[in-house]
């Protein structure tokens, strides 16, 4: 599957690990910093997820049962949110970055002018 195809079917996370970074480090306009800041807040709910399920597997925890659930029921309802900005925030870029490829490319004034506000 190519780059456009994935950013197409909205599975960039599916890449692995290594291509992902490596996209990340291409300098590249997407996959971008609020990709990367999704990602991380993806991370986060993946930590928060085991720290909460292994707690509540402890007898010593069993007072805390409660705050330990509802940070779960938390951390679980964002991770879907978080998975669409990423994919969002990366699409979004690629768009642009063929917009503003298209304006500079642009023979007229007027064409260079409307690709520019939409980039915008």
């Amino acid at each position: 599957m190519d780059e456009t195809q994935i950013h197409e079917s909205g599975d960039i996370l599916a890449r692995p690990t290594n291509r992902l970074l490596d996209d990340f480090g291409a300098g590249k306009a997407s996959p971008g910093s609020g990709s990367a800041a999704a990602l991380m807040g993806l991370l986060a709910v993946k930590l928060i997820r085991t720290v909460c399920k292994k707690s509540l597997e402890k007898e010593a925890c069993a007072a805390a049962k409660p705050t330990l659930i509802y940070v779960l029921e938390q951390v679980e309802a964002l991770e879907p949110t978080l998975v669409s900005l990423f994919e969002k925030d990366a699409r979004e870029f690629d768009e642009i970055v063929e917009i503003r490829k298209r304006r500079d490319r642009a023979q007229s004034a007027d064409e260079r002018a409307k690709l520019s506000r939409r980039a915008q």
